[in-house]
């Protein structure tokens, strides 16, 4: 996951990247201005922005966040208790979690835990049923059944014991295993690019590197063990 650190007081944009990374993370940005913050979550591909309210610059945490375009990115808030005035008005972004300074490495992975418990639970739970046609397959949507084309689907993504069905401009959420998903789309466009990554390579924007591609904005990573298979796919795929 691509996480996003927008905090102007260095030592502690430090020690928060510090306490992501020994949590495991390590895909992380870190901006003390909160118009270099905008044009970077513009570039695609956050998972996750950690946001102090208040920001030195003509944008305060709060602008940031409002001017953000995709309002699906989950929003960690860091603010002082005593400021109320500007809590409330952090309150009305939506945010997905508060950081009450000051807070250490347990407080922050309870908070992104927080936020990511309630993203599941937000995130509509569809069942893959076993009517595959050639081109789409049914889900099952509050007792309703409802036609996903493959076409349609820009990736697909595991996340614990869900996969995630990521489209242009919706996101889906089922409890079933990567491996089982992939049998069932038998589409020749769609390819492992790593591990976690069912890709449609009819969606690929670009492979900046060897070890990443890009769809959408977001940058999916390239698996060494999926590489070879992924660009012979690439060139053999009648567009």
């Amino acid at each position: 996951m691509k996480i996003l650190i927008v905090e102007d007081d260095f030592s502690l944009a430090l020690e928060i990247e510090m306490y992501l990374k020994s949590l495991g993370y390590t895909n992380i940005a870190v901006t003390d201005n909160g118009k270099k913050a905008i044009k970077e979550v513009e570039s695609g591909g956050y998972g996750l922005l950690i946001v102090d309210v208040n920001l030195n610059g003509d944008f305060s945490g709060i602008d940031v966040v409002n001017k953000i375009a995709d309002k699906t990115i989950p929003v960690i808030f860091i603010t002082m208790l005593k400021d109320e005035k500007t809590f409330q008005e952090a309150m009305l972004t939506s945010p997905s979690g508060f950081l009450i300074k000051p807070f250490d490495k347990v407080t922050l992975q309870s908070c992104i835990d927080r936020v990511f418990d309630l993203k599941e639970k937000q995130m509509e739970k569809l069942e893959i049923k076993s009517v595959v046609l050639e081109d789409s397959f049914f889900v099952k949507q509050n007792d309703v059944l409802k036609r996903i084309e493959f076409d349609d689907i820009l990736w697909i993504e595991a996340d614990g014991n869900y996969i995630e069905l990521h489209l242009d401009d919706k996101r889906y959420a089922t409890k079933m295993s990567l491996t089982k998903v992939e049998q069932k789309i038998d589409a020749p466009y769609f390819v492992r690019a790593h591990k976690k990554f069912l890709i449609n390579i009819k969606k690929i924007d670009s492979i900046p590197s060897s070890s990443e591609l890009i769809i959408n904005g977001r940058n999916i990573p390239i698996g060494s063990k999926f590489r070879s298979a992924l660009l012979k796919k690439i060139e053999a795929v009648d567009y």
